[in-house]
């Protein structure tokens, strides 16, 4: 009787390499979600970011204006110099969309400590959006 019951136990256990894929995913959706995070708030301060003296983060911004620009998508006003704050506030809406849904993702990623098919349905959906989003964007 207690020999069936470890059996059963031993075939239910998650295998130690499902374990650390759980693990290393939840670190990247996390980091994921960080970095939409703070990208939500760099769109949505922009002109802060532009009247402060951190050039570092303007260089970073303007490499990514520059490949808007590559796609046709102009960021500045006709003046070529101030900012369109319309476009600057839905890129920011994009990012913390794209945070909402790490966010689910990182929620399917903890189910998969429960239950692991549940929790990997969840995964493939979010990264499917977060892909289809990702595609749109750029």
């Amino acid at each position: 009787m207690a020999n069936q019951k470890t059996e059963i136990a031993e075939k239910l256990e998650t295998p130690r390499s499902l374990k650390i894929l759980c693990i290393m995913s939840f670190i990247g959706f996390a980091l994921a979600m960080v970095q939409d995070t703070s990208f939500y708030l760099t769109y949505g301060s922009i002109q802060d970011v532009v009247e402060s003296s951190d050039q570092t983060t303007w260089e970073m911004l303007e490499t990514k204006f520059d490949i808007l620009l590559d796609k046709g998508i102009n960021i500045y006003e006709a003046d070529e110099k101030t900012i369109n704050k319309d476009l600057s506030m839905r890129i920011s809406l994009m990012y913390i969309y794209r945070s909402i849904i790490d966010v689910l993702a990182l929620l399917g990623v903890s189910m998969m400590f429960i239950s692991l098919k549940t929790g990997f349905c969840h995964i493939c959906n979010f990264s499917v959006c977060l892909c289809c989003d990702s595609v749109c964007y750029v």
